[in-house]
């Protein structure tokens, strides 16, 4: 777990500089995997939609709904849906 790492980075007695390179490794890791998993989450909300599962594509619109990137299409998305 990378939060875990993070936490154990944190405490650690090695050097400062090190510490804050591998604080921040992991921190990218985190934030590339939120990416990855809107980018999907936002795929599949299209996908459902254009095979006309309206509920399914709803329910991933919803999760993306708030982000930065995909919120605009995916409240476009939801009026559709309505």
């Amino acid at each position: 777990n990378l939060t875990a790492e993070i936490a154990t980075f944190r405490t650690s007695t090695d050097r400062l500089a090190r510490r804050e390179r591998q604080i921040a490794k992991r921190e990218q890791q985190i934030a590339t995997g939120r990416r990855m998993m809107a980018t999907s989450w936002f795929n599949l909300a299209v996908a459902y939609y254009n095979l006309s599962r309206k509920d399914d594509a709803r329910q991933y619109a919803e999760k993306v709904s708030s982000d930065e990137q995909f919120g605009g299409r995916a409240r476009d998305l939801l009026a559709r849906l309505r």
